[in-house]
């Protein structure tokens, strides 16, 4: 009788060469080069947060949070590249990965206030529209629920 396919686990799947290969380049703005210096730690304190480095066979890509930072990495870009030795680097707007994966604290979902909730449920009250003011309630009871 054949062995029935069973979903493999989380830990098995993250041991496979091309998901290993991938983390690797996603944490490569936070590794230390040979020096001892992570390639983010060479920015300015002010763009480490808002930047993601991805250091690519003979090609770094800095990944912008946006425009204005974008700007201020074309300043810092060559030294940067010149630094890690790649001989190609561009930078890109986009979206930055999980900010757990650069560093900061664990994700946590928003937490509403306890007073924001009062006011959401005063103003409910206070709506003569009956779908605005249930918005409002439903708005309320998620952040009961955030809690």
């Amino acid at each position: 009788m054949p062995k029935a396919n069973r979903p493999r686990s989380v830990s098995r799947l993250l041991e496979t060469p091309g998901l290993t290969a991938l983390a690797g380049r996603a944490s490569a703005g936070r590794t230390p080069d040979r020096d001892g210096v992570a390639p983010i730690d060479l920015l300015p304190e002010a763009l480490r947060g808002h930047v993601h480095a991805i250091l690519e066979p003979g090609r770094l890509v800095l990944l912008a949070e946006n425009s204005s930072v974008a700007q201020l990495l074309r300043f810092h870009g060559p030294k940067l590249a010149r630094r890690l030795g790649a001989p190609k680097w561009e930078v890109r707007v986009a979206p930055l990965p999980d900010p757990g994966q650069r560093g900061h604290a664990a994700n946590a979902a928003p937490r509403m206030p306890a007073m924001a909730e009062k006011c959401l449920r005063e103003t409910a009250a206070s709506v003569k529209d009956p779908g605005l003011s249930a918005a409002l309630e439903k708005l309320a009871d998620n952040a009961r629920g955030s809690r």
